[in-house]
């Protein structure tokens, strides 16, 4: 596993799952090749969290096949702003021979209130941190972002230069619709469209399919499609990729994840198969656990007069309370991250949560000094 994805992970950025709340960040993450017929215990990674249960460490450990020893291989070092927000990440490299950490790359993220505007990658050369590419979000006035545009350091030019982007447009109900992806042609002085990938809904505005497409210059044509399937509680249980036979004009099963999850809908096991001469077989297997502030907190006050309804919620959630009505009402996603707050003045209080992307959360009461914390889940 490289340092770069160990990176991409901590970010939890995956246009896979665009629909679903990010999962939460585990504090323990094993991976298992599949060997001959048995499971091989191949690489750690193990995390620490701060105060606010977000991840501030990260340690990558890896199995060194000639020893049997696992060493170290990563290290992620992240800092936030008083808004929970990520503002820095640094990642270090083991040096075998050395015995020591060496800088490999660092991320700064910049915000304009709670959206992400700007990433700024850096790699370690002659002892000094260069830029190599940054990233800049574009949002419409809701929000909701709909263009990335990715650059990168060209020494020749001694700037920054474009390089790819992706747009995004969106649903009636706020989901992701579509998302073009486009490189930058350097001699034109255009954008080339590249790949599309088009996300398709059911009845309950849960992803159940993402369709991958590249540009042939005069058309769409299929790529490969992913279909994901879920349990009778709306957890993810299983995501079915299959790529597009030019030959026979059909979708061939080629690759699949199957998910095994906890009571909180957190993903505990997954593993990758991939279908050989139609037999699926096992690839690697992640297995994951969670860190006790990710939890409920055995010492939140359970308001006898509070009513929270419906739940699982799709568009408006409800929120009774009697006596004092006086207080503040908190939405937090898995990860402890604040997404919402608003006063409670009202006995009966709405709070509109269409646009909160499919998966569970955690709805905080705070009045008269006390808390009360309920999970919801987001359908």
């Amino acid at each position: 596993m490289k340092a770069k994805l160990l990176f991409i992970f901590i970010l939890i950025i995956s246009n896979a799952n665009a629909q679903l709340q990010a999962p939460p960040v585990p504090e323990t993450w094993e991976t298992d090749l599949w060997f001959v017929d048995d499971w091989l215990h191949v690489a750690t990674v193990n995390y620490s969290f701060n105060s606010d249960c977000l991840p501030d460490y990260v340690l990558q450990q890896t199995l060194d096949f000639s020893t049997s020893i696992f060493g170290n291989s990563t290290q992620l070092s992240i800092s936030y702003n008083a808004n929970s927000q990520m503002t820095t990440s640094t990642n270090e490299l083991w040096n075998t021979n050395l015995q020591i950490w060496e800088n490999e790359r660092r991320t700064d993220f910049s915000y304009l209130g709670n959206n992400l505007s700007l990433v700024e990658i850096y790699i370690w050369e002659n002892s000094n941190w260069e830029i190599s590419e940054t990233i800049e979000n574009a949002y419409n006035g809701s929000d909701l972002l709909i263009e990335s545009l990715y650059k990168e350091w060209s020494i020749p030019l001694n700037s920054l230069v474009n390089r790819d982007k992706s747009n995004y447009t969106y649903t009636a109900f706020s989901q992701i619709d579509t998302i073009i992806n486009s490189n930058w042609d350097a001699v034109n002085s255009i954008w080339i469209d590249s790949s599309k990938i088009t996300y398709v809904y059911n009845s309950n505005n849960v992803v159940v399919s993402k369709i991958s497409q590249n540009w042939d210059g005069n058309q769409w044509v299929n790529n490969n499609i992913e279909v994901y399937s879920y349990d009778s509680n709306g957890f993810l249980i299983e995501l079915l990729q299959s790529n597009w036979n030019l030959n026979t004009g059909v979708y061939d099963e080629t690759q699949r994840k199957l998910y095994t999850n906890n009571s909180d809908g957190n993903q505990i096991i997954v593993v990758d198969q991939t279908n050989v001469l139609g037999t699926w077989t096992n690839t690697t297997r992640d297995r994951r656990t969670y860190p006790n502030c990710q939890t409920l907190n055995a010492e939140d006050v359970v308001f006898s007069s509070l009513e929270v309804y419906p739940n699982p919620v799709q568009n408006q959630l409800i929120i009774e309370i009697e006596g004092n009505t006086t207080g503040v009402l908190t939405i937090c996603d898995v990860n402890g991250r604040k997404i919402f707050t608003q006063n409670i003045l009202n006995r009966i209080n709405k709070v509109d949560v269409s646009k909160l992307k499919t998966g569970m959360y955690l709805l905080q009461i705070t009045k008269d000094n006390k808390t009360s914390t309920k999970k919801i889940i987001k359908q």
